[in-house]
């Protein structure tokens, strides 16, 4: 008779909405504080001097803050003219450009058209960067060559002397120096980072791939298919120059820098005239002779990118579909059950029910000490797994007071009681659905005010015409029974 008392005053109390929200907040702040957080240690930065090759666990850039003194020996920037003397080769000039066999393709010419965008004057030494705005506009992106520069492009440098010997940041990865300044360049990587990072901004949807090391021919099977290439070679083709050696900051591997590296956008070639067409952040569609291309594309490490659409397979089709599926059949059931839409006035409904069924559990609960022994024990098994869970408010809290009431309103209210109202009255299918209700619970004490919580939530979803004044109802009443059992006990 104890326990009955107990919660009688329980349920007058929670009529009183602000109380039981007042309640929840004083218990979880008490439960905070009395949690013992153990602050994550703060790494400090130290310098890494080992050549062996790291393990890649770095999924963040790491900020870069531009320093002069990473650039101050980076060449000036210097534009090369359409036509160079001796055919664009130096007098140091060694490397002999050859003729070769090449693979035949069904259209002997192929030209991708796409808009030109030029480096100058903004990025006098940005040509990587630039030939990635060229291609995301390609793809339909609002892609602006200032905002991937300073946004998206990783920049490095970091110079510095260990045992007399210069280190900086390896330009396949970074930016060396500033495209809007003074710098060196990057390559193949970089552009592959500042890709990704753009896509996942804007939506994602495609595959960035690096194709560096690739043989031109691959670059031509993608240009055969309508997909233009990011790559690199020389500026006007000419000959590169050695200019700097470091050791990467990272993995100490011994890097060479050239004179005259340059960034394009293969859109094109001619297999019978010996021809490619790219697209110059210098100068704009420029052709140039296809051997000479493909050497100097050598001498610049083999650098190339491609950007795709990204395509599922069959098994992600599969999944997809199915999942679509679910997902419209859930949204015909929101509809069908009216949660596609809430109104302000729900609210009122709603509290207004929880208030009714405080009420109706207090008659239900004097019923209760008259027709069920006090010694009957509770079998509530999820209550039960949910106090001796860790963390039992948030469990609580998350089953008892959000998913719990819509599942269950969906469930009983939703589907049994407007299913039956079909085919029996509207008391009948109340009363049905609510001892269904009340019986999955495992709690014989608690049973008629469970069926009695049930008819309550059933009225208001059939004088309403919705569940959210219900499932709102529902929420309110398991907040105070999330309360009972975090102050007093199970």
């Amino acid at each position: 008779m104890d326990k009955m008392i107990i919660r009688l005053a329980i349920a007058v109390v929670c009529l009183v909405l602000a109380a039981a929200i007042a309640s929840v907040v004083i218990i979880v702040v008490r439960n905070a504080k009395n949690v013992d957080e153990t602050p994550r240690p703060v790494q400090a930065i130290t310098e890494v001097c080992d050549t062996t090759a790291p393990t890649e666990a770095v999924t963040e850039e790491t900020a870069y803050v531009f320093d002069i003194e990473d650039v101050t020996d980076a060449p000036e920037v210097t534009t090369v003219p359409i036509e160079t003397d001796a055919d664009g080769e130096t007098e140091t000039s060694r490397t002999v450009i050859t003729s070769r066999k090449r693979k035949e393709y069904d259209q002997n010419s192929v030209y991708i058209d796409m808009e030109s965008v030029l480096q100058n004057p903004e990025l006098p030494v940005g040509c990587e960067i630039t030939a990635l705005t060229i291609y995301l506009r390609y793809l339909g992106f609002d892609a602006d060559k200032v905002d991937l520069a300073k946004n998206y492009l990783p920049k490095g440098g970091n110079a510095q002397y260990k045992d007399d010997l210069l280190y900086k940041d390896s330009f396949f990865d970074y930016f060396i120096g500033d495209p809007f300044t003074r710098g060196y360049g990057c390559f193949s990587n970089a552009i592959v980072k500042a890709a990704n990072k753009y896509l996942d901004d804007h939506g994602g949807g495609y595959d960035v791939i690096n194709l560096s090391g690739s043989d031109p021919d691959v670059l031509y099977d993608y240009l055969a298919q309508g997909i233009p290439v990011i790559c690199w070679a020389t500026d006007g083709m000419i000959e590169p120059e050695y200019y700097e050696s470091w050791y990467d900051n990272a993995t100490g591997e011994k890097l060479d820098w050239y004179l005259n590296e340059h960034c394009f956008v293969l859109a094109g070639f001619n297999m019978s005239a010996d021809i490619v067409t790219l697209n110059d952040p210098m100068k704009g569609i420029i052709d140039y002779n296809i051997n000479k291309f493909e050497t100097r594309y050598a001498q610049m490490y083999s650098q190339a990118v491609v950007i795709l659409k990204d395509e599922p397979d069959e098994a992600e089709t599969s999944i997809l579909n199915h999942w679509s599926g679910i997902k419209r059949s859930v949204v015909l059931l929101f509809r069908a059950l009216h949660l596609h839409e809430f109104k302000a006035s729900y609210l009122a409904y709603g509290c207004a029910a929880f208030a009714l069924s405080c009420l109706t559990a207090a008659l239900m609960a004097l019923l209760t000490s008259f027709f069920i022994q006090s010694s009957v024990q509770s079998n509530n098994i999820l209550l039960t797994f949910l106090v001796e869970a860790p963390k039992p408010i948030f469990w609580l809290l998350f089953f008892l007071v959000i998913s719990g009431p819509l599942y269950e309103e969906i469930i009983y209210r939703g589907l049994l009681f407007s299913g039956l109202g079909k085919t029996a009255t509207v008391i009948g299918a109340a009363l049905i659905s609510s001892l269904m209700f009340s019986s999955v619970h495992g709690d014989p004490q608690g049973i008629l005010i469970l069926a009695g919580l049930g008819m309550v939530f059933c009225a208001i979803r059939h004088y309403t015409g919705s569940l959210w004044p219900s499932v709102i109802a529902h929420a309110l009443w398991n907040c105070q029974v999330a309360i009972y059992v975090l102050i007093i006990g199970r």
